[in-house]
């Protein structure tokens, strides 16, 4: 947990203001423990939680939009 929030912050970094929000996903969002003491830890950022375990399955639609040509890549 404590990790996860310092990885978090120090990403802050890197954007030229702060993100509109950090989106978290998978199973740590199912686990009342995690989830709970994860929020806390990131006072003041926008927290947006999708359950599940699609993040496969996501990677795979956004790369076959970019095959093709629907979106563009992007570089982060």
């Amino acid at each position: 947990i404590y990790n996860i929030a310092k990885y978090s912050y120090s990403l802050l970094a890197v954007f030229d203001g702060v993100p509109d929000a950090l989106a978290i996903t998978g199973g740590v969002v199912k686990c009342d423990y995690v989830r709970e003491r994860l929020l806390a830890k990131l006072k003041g950022i926008r927290v947006l939680l999708f359950p599940g375990e699609y993040e496969m399955e996501s990677l795979a639609d956004g790369a076959h939009r970019v095959i093709q040509g629907i979106e563009e890549a992007l570089e982060y």
